[in-house]
Order: structure tokens, then C-alpha cells, then sequence
């Protein structure tokens, strides 16, 4: 071991698998890559190779499984260091927490499984931005130490180079943010990067890590510069500074005699290249719906397997899981990639999602209620796949018959109690909104027990009368619309321009909610150099009746921009049809009789070219303090009407009113602190491009989200800040993964054992403590579930399992904890790793 200060050559090869090119591409400059360092290490025996990311070396083991093999070799011989421990780089902002842990998860078990290795030190140099609660996960992943690039020093002050990096809930890792580039692409620039790191050495006395190697489309290392390191490392070999080929690892038991000496840094490492919160908004939406599946796909899957020993599709779901992971990379999820590249992104998005749909299916067959059909009924199932109760509204299309029938045929409903319930016959989709004999509507309340699946009855008979408890108002120049818990108006010039919340008699509206085209640049990345999109370009004002016609392709009639959809028992959906130049947009206001939030399900038809478009809440939340989710946690960020990223929901406190909002595919936001709210809805920008100004008329371009896109919003608010807070959490949890209904006759041969009011699989408590993952263990016959505590505080958690005894959990605040269980066996807490602590 040296006593004089080491300099650290860092190689790498940063690969981006997918960006300008497709993902076969990808794969084919991985092999070239690998095969590059393999060659250099038999030419170089004082060589040492670091590279990271699983699925490149899948790819290498499945296309080219010779040239894996040589790598196996230099892997034993300590010389090929495997490193990083991540299935990929993805983007750490945008997708959910499960999907991070799942990145990790993969990566780990991969290399541990081909390789034997457990690397320490994860790195994502080239994403942009992280969570503050990325600590916790790295932690919980035994990992000691984190490199990262972004955001540099231009726009994030850290304490220094060398800091320990803390969440909220405590944890923490030693984190590095180098201050130079992590590839070394320009001649000369390894060395001149070596020498820079030398005289830090002398300076501090201490090792310093140096990052080399060509990047982005592979590279890595090059014979020409290893020529040189010869030289390099021939200069300095009886210096006071010791230059030697190593890994990050070597640096961090270098220096972890000293971390303690290190500054402490809680929070989040943000911002940079803030459009991509938004570009290739499909892209998003398309990730949040694919967490949902599989997370539902596991949970019923489990729950098979615990309940009723049905096989638990391992294979299938690891599969479903690597394609959906591949989607999180950070080119990809960000929206910076090539529009050639798309087309594969859908690719392994459609895959994910239909295993996952098949394995929900066999799930939910296995745990349905065994009860017999009635003649004249038609049995409705509802599955809650969430840990706790769920009370919100459903509606689906039923068959009311095998044929068409020759009238409508009236209906009521009852749950497994035999009890009626309210229910309307208008909603749906937009196709089926009229009177359907053959496929006719059901919308109702459900009220479902954590992790089962409640079973409730149409039957055949003189619709009932219901207690009406929404009161609509029409006249030539609004509506209005009461329930329990608002009083809503829409001015038919304008939309939505009043919210009366009546517990507190306060009005959250400052101003219409409506959808505004921002100024933007035709950049795909946003620009490095500006985090403002809130400066307006032009709103979408509501259509006239004329446009309306138009709108719907029949131009010689004319409709209303404003009106009233559906008027039921249960709820009223007023719509707000609006455009502006080549983009138009629906805006679907649904208030409900006994739910205490309101529902907007947008429509966008985006036509908008260099533009940011959106959604706008002028909500009277004066001098508020925004909180927003991230990946597993939350962040406080500044009301400075800046672009910021976000998960699932917003929340504005202030002293007039607590309001929040979910959303169900979104990633970007901004808010004033005047109150008004832009949640960031799709961007025109154009593929792959790094435009700073106007494109050029007399070009050709293909530009971004130039399509329909269906987006879900979820209002809630109240007086008491911690109400409201949980209250969002909740409905943020059921917009983007909702209750699941389907209707069957006859149900599938029932499992032994399968009775008629199945009790829940799972129960947690309190609600503030929310289920992550529900799944069968990696590596043994147990179950596994993760919890985050999200209110903020701590608390005493009570797990029930069907077949266990309850169990106690203590959680601090924000804390991510995960534990296992077997069969006979008592509950064990263990890591992200699933190993017992």
C-alpha cells in the first residue's frame, strides 16, 4: 500500500444504450466497446477496465457469448472491474421509487449471479439531477459511495468536490462530483486531466480520482492513451504522487478513513436541462401506467402464491421488468432521444405491459369471490391492489346481453351484502356516452377492502330512485354545480372560474383553470441555461359554437364549448372545449355526491411547435409553500415560477387555503407565490435537436408530442394541512393505479379453498404508511413487502398478513423499509436487497 497520495485512473466507457440511435445500435457499440477493453487488457497488463449497467452485459452474454466469456476471465483476474452495480444510468427524477429500487435490485442480482461481484460504489454521471431521497436508496442497497456529474458547478453550490450526501429520513453516502468532465473525448485531454489530478494530490494530500475514457457512443479506452499513461506513470514513478490504473472502489477505502471529516449535504442535487420534465410527454405517461402494472401484476400474483399456493411467474415478471427498466434510461425517459428511437421504446413498453396484464388476469382469477350467478344478473368484480381500503368512484360498460337487445334494459346494483347501491347510467367513454342497450354504463362508489377483491351484482329490475345530492344550474351564461363539498361555476366565455370549497367557504379560483401555450425553444433538452417556461405565448380560449362543430368534423352545425356530459346520481361531468391556433383541448370536470374531490381528465390535441403547453390553476394559495413527490419522498421546493420536476402530486399550503393536485403522467411543474400552479402537460420541441434559437423556416423538422394526449387530474383541499396532505397521497395512489373492474358471469373454476367474501390478503396501518411492493422474495419461498411512511412523522405501523400474526413496525420520518416473510415463520426487516439486517 502507498504512502504518498494516489492518483485514481478511473476508465470507463459511458455508454448511452439508446439517445441519437436505436437501442440495436446500442447493443452493437456495446460489443465493440467491450471487445476494445478486452483487447487492451491482454496488450496493457497494467490496465485496469471499470464499466457498469447490467444490460450491456446481458446483451454481450446473449449476442456474443465468446466475447463474454474473455470477460468473465478479466473479471476473476481483477483487471475488468465491474462497478456502478445498476442495471443502467436511468433518470432518478422522473420515474416512480419502486422503478429505482428495481434498476438497483436487477443490477445487483445480475452481477452477482454471472460474476460474483457485490460492487460499493454506484455512479449516474450523465443524469440530470437527483432526488434528495436517493440517499436512502442507495443505503438500503449497501452501496458506500455515489459519483455523479450533474448539475455542475454552474448551477448547483455543493460544499465540495467530496461531501456525505443525507436524506430526509437520515441516511447517507459518501458522494463525489467530479470537477471535470467523466469522458475524456479531446486529444491530450486524459493526461492533462491526470496531471490536474496530481497537483490536488499535493495539494490535500490525500487520493484523488480521475474519470477517463471516450463517451457517449462507447470508446472507452484507446491504445493511443494508454501509450501515453505509460510514459505518465513511468514520470512519476518515484514522485510524491503515485499515478496508478484503479477503480473507484480503491478510492473509496482510501478515503473512507476521512468521511467523517467531510461536509454533510441534505437535499436535492438539482436543477439542470429542466424541458425534459416534459419532452416526449408520451413517454412518461407511458412509464407511470407500466409501474402500475407491474406493481398490480406482482401483488395478485403474490397473493395467489400465499393464499393458494398457484405458481408465482418469476421469470416472466423479471422479464417484464427489465424491458420496463430499460425505458427508465435517462435519454430515454427525459425525452432527449431520437425519434428513430421511439419506436423501440413503445416496443419494450408493450411488452412489459402485456405480461403484466396477463399475469393480473391469472391473479385476479385465482382470488375472486366464489359465489354462483343468478339468472338475470351480472356479477361486477372490483379489485383494490393497494394496502389499504379504497373508497372511490368506478364506472365500466357491461354486456347486458349475448345480443344486441331491442330496448334498454333498466338495472340496479347491490354489493356482496345484498345491500342497493347508487348508481347512474351516463359516463363512460366518449363513443358510449348515449344510451347503449347492448353495452350499457355502470357508475357507482365502491368501497373495497385492502388487497381483494369485492364482488358486486347488477340485476335486472325497474331502476330505483336515489336521493339527489348534486344540484345543476343552466343559464345562457354559466353553470353551476353544487354538491356536499363545492360549489363550482363555468362561465361559458371562459371554463372553470370559481371553486367554492364549503367547509371553509373559500374560493381557490383566482381565475380560470384552463390550458396556455408558454414560450419555449425548439431544444429538446429545454436549454442549460434557462428554467423558465411560464411566459405566456397564448391561451386556449373556449371554443364557439361554430368551432365546436368544426372541432367534431361537422362544420355546417354548431355546440356548446361549455357544457354539461353526464348529470347522474353520482356525479356531474361538465366539459370545457378550448383551442388555439392548430391545438385543441378537453377539459372534463367531474364533481361527485359523496367523494370530496374533483376529477379533470384532460384531452390534448397538441399542434404547438417551440411551445410548452400548460395546464394552469390560478389557485389563491397566496405566499405558499409548494411540497411536491419524488421518488420515494418529498421535497419542498421555492414558489419562484420556475420549472421543477415532480411525481405524482403538488401541494400549496398557505393561510388561505391548502389545495393540492395529482396527476397521473406528468413530471413538470411551476408556481408562483401568488398561487398559480402550470403543471407541465407536453412540449413541442424538436427530436434530438440542441436548437438555443428559432429553427429555420427553411428546414425541414419532426417535432415532439404532435398528438393526442389523454392526461388524469385529482383536486383535493382542505382546512388542516396534515389532512390534506394525506388526503393527496391517497388520491394520487388511486389515479395512477386505480381500482380494477371487470365484469365475468361465469367465473373461472374457483381455487380450493376460495370462498365468498375473501378476507384482504393484506392490511396496513396507518394510512400514512403506504405499500411499494408486494411480491415474492428474489431467491426464496417468502414474501416481501415495502413501506414508506409519507406524512412526514414518526409512527407505529401495523402490518396484517392473512395467515401471520400482526406485526409492529416502527418508522421514522420518510423512512423505506422492506420485510420478508415465510410460510410458519415471523416477520424479518431486511434491506432493498431483500437480506435479512
Amino acid at each position: 500500500m502507498s504512502s504518498r497520495p494516489v492518483v485514481h485512473l478511473f476508465c470507463n466507457a459511458h455508454i448511452d444504450p439508446v439517445w441519437l440511435w436505436t437501442w440495436e445500435e446500442g447493443l452493437r457499440e456495446a460489443i465493440s466497446t467491450f471487445t476494445t477493453a478486452a483487447n487492451l487488457l491482454d496488450e496493457f497488463p497494467e490496465f485496469v477496465f471499470n464499466h457498469n449497467e447490467s444490460v450491456l452485459y446481458g446483451w454481450v452474454e446473449e449476442y456474443d457469448p465468446v466475447l463474454f466469456e474473455r470477460i468473465r476471465g478479466h473479471v476473476a483476474s481483477g483487471r475488468w472491474n465491474i462497478t456502478g452495480g445498476w442495471y443502467l444510468q436511468p433518470d432518478v427524477n422522473l420515474p416512480g421509487g419502486e422503478t429505482l429500487v428495481r434498476v438497483i435490485l436487477e443490477g445487483r442480482r445480475y452481477f452477482a449471479e454471472k460474476f460474483g461481484v457485490r460492487p460499493s460504489v454506484s455512479y449516474n454521471f450523465d443524469t440530470f439531477g437527483h432526488p434528495g431521497s436517493l440517499p436512502q436508496l442507495l443505503s438500503g442497497a449497501d452501496f458506500k459511495m455515489y459519483i455523479h456529474y450533474r448539475p455542475d458547478t454552474r448551477f448547483l453550490d455543493l460544499p465540495g468536490m467530496y461531501y456525505r450526501w443525507r436524506s430526509a429520513d437520515g441516511s447517507e453516502v459518501f458522494a463525489v462530483r467530479p470537477d471535470a468532465w467523466y469522458c475524456t473525448p479531446w486529444p491530450g485531454s486524459p493526461e492533462r486531466e491526470t496531471r490536474r489530478g496530481v497537483e490536488r494530490a499535493r495539494q490535500t494530500g490525500r487520493d484523488v480520482l480521475v474519470m477517463w475514457g471516450l463517451g457517449d457512443h462507447g470508446g472507452g479506452p484507446t491504445r493511443a492513451e494508454l501509450l501515453n499513461f505509460r510514459k505518465l506513470l513511468a514520470e512519476f514513478k518515484d514522485a510524491d504522487v503515485e499515478i496508478r490504473h484503479s477503480t473507484p472502489e480503491a478510492f473509496y477505502a482510501a478515503h473512507q478513513p476521512y468521511l467523517h471529516e467531510y461536509p454533510v449535504y441534505q437535499g436535492e442535487l438539482q436543477r439542470t436541462l429542466s424541458g425534459t420534465y416534459t419532452s416526449v410527454a408520451p413517454i412518461k405517461r407511458q412509464m407511470r401506467e407500466g409501474e402500475a402494472l407491474l406493481a398490480s401484476a406482482e401483488r395478485w400474483a403474490a397473493a395467489a402464491w400465499w393464499r393458494f399456493g398457484r405458481p408465482y411467474p418469476a421469470d416472466q415478471l423479471r422479464e417484464a421488468w427489465k424491458r420496463h427498466l430499460f425505458n427508465s434510461f435517462h435519454d430515454t425517459l427525459c425525452g432527449s432521444l431520437s425519434e428513430e428511437a421511439i419506436g423501440g421504446v413503445d416496443d419494450m413498453f408493450g411488452f412489459a405491459h402485456d405480461v403484466a396484464r396477463r399475469v393480473i388476469v391469472k391473479g385476479q382469477h385465482a382470488l375472486m369471490p366464489h359465489v354462483a350467478p343468478t339468472p338475470e344478473t351480472i356479477p361486477v368484480y372490483v379489485g383494490n391492489p393497494h394496502g389499504t381500503s379504497i373508497r372511490t368512484a368506478v364506472g365500466l360498460n357491461f354486456l347486458s346481453d349475448y345480443a344486441p337487445p331491442p330496448a334498454y334494459k333498466e338495472y340496479a346494483l347491490y354489493d356482496d351484502q345484498g345491500a342497493l347501491v347508487t348508481s347512474q347510467n351516463r359516463g363512460g367513454d366518449a363513443i358510449i356516452l348515449d344510451e347503449n342497450a347492448w353495452k350499457p354504463f355502470c357508475g357507482f362508489i365502491a368501497d373495497v377492502p385492502s388487497l381483494s377483491i369485492r364482488r358486486y351484482e347488477i340485476r335486472f329490475q325497474p331502476a330505483p330512485t336515489f336521493e339527489r345530492r348534486i344540484a345543476v344550474q343552466e343559464t345562457d351564461q354559466a353553470i353551476s354545480v353544487t354538491t356536499p363539498f363545492w360549489t363550482a361555476t363555468f362561465d361559458r366565455a371562459c371554463g372553470l372560474v370559481s371553486l367554492i370549497h364549503k367547509a371553509s367557504g373559500k374560493d381557490l379560483l383566482n381565475g380560470a383553470v384552463r390550458f396556455i401555450a408558454m414560450k419555449d425553444r425548439p431544444n429538446a433538452w429545454g436549454s442549460d441555461f434557462s428554467a423558465v417556461f411560464n411566459e405566456p405565448f397564448a391561451p386556449l380560449e373556449i371554443l364557439s359554437p361554430a368551432e365546436v362543430g368544426a372541432f367534431v368534423g361537422a362544420e355546417s352545425r354548431e355546440g356548446p364549448g361549455v357544457r354539461v356530459i353526464t348529470n347522474g346520481d353520482v356525479w356531474v361531468t361538465v366539459e370545457c372545449l378550448s383551442g388555439w391556433a392548430h391545438t385543441r383541448a378537453s377539459l372534463r370536470f367531474t364533481l361527485y355526491a359523496d367523494l370530496p374531490h374533483i376529477d379533470l381528465n384532460t384531452t390534448l390535441y397538441m399542434g404547438a411547435r417551440a411551445k410548452m403547453l400548460k395546464l394552469q390553476f390560478p389557485f389563491t394559495a397566496w405566499n405558499c409553500r409548494p411540497s411536491a413527490e419524488i421518488p420515494y419522498g418529498i421535497a419542498q421546493y421555492p414558489a419562484d415560477a420556475s420549472e421543477y420536476p415532480f411525481s405524482r402530486w403538488v401541494r400549496l399550503d398557505s393561510h388561505h387555503v391548502n389545495v393540492g393536485v395529482a396527476n397521473n403522467g406528468l413530471n413538470g411543474f411551476d408556481v408562483n407565490a401568488d398561487g398559480k400552479l402550470n403543471l407541465s402537460v407536453a412540449r413541442g420541441a424538436i427530436h434530438g435537436s440542441p436548437l438555443e434559437t428559432d429553427a429555420d423556416p427553411n428546414k425541414s423538422y419532426t417535432f415532439m408530442d404532435q398528438e393526442q394526449i389523454n392526461t388524469k387530474f385529482r383536486i383535493v383541499a382542505g382546512e388542516d394541512r396534515a389532512e390534506t396532505a394525506g388526503a393527496l397521497v391517497a388520491a394520487a395512489q388511486e389515479l395512477n393505479h386505480p381500482l380494477e373492474k371487470f365484469f365475468a358471469y361465469f367465473a373461472p373454476t374457483p381455487s380450493t379453498g376460495a370462498v365468498a367474501n375473501p378476507a384482504p390478503l393484506l392490511q396496513v396501518s396507518p394510512s400514512s404508511v403506504v405499500l411499494g411492493a408486494l411480491k415474492k422474495a428474489e431467491t426464496e419461498d417468502a414474501l416481501v413487502i415495502r413501506l414508506q411512511e409519507t406524512a412526514g412523522t414518526s409512527v407505529t405501523a401495523t402490518i396484517e398478513l392473512d395467515g401471520a400474526a400482526p406485526f409492529i413496525a416502527e418508522f421514522t420520518p420518510y423512512q423505506i423499509r422492506t420485510f420478508k416473510i415465510a410460510k410458519g415463520s415471523t416477520w424479518q426487516a431486511c434491506n432493498l436487497l431483500e437480506e435479512v439486517r
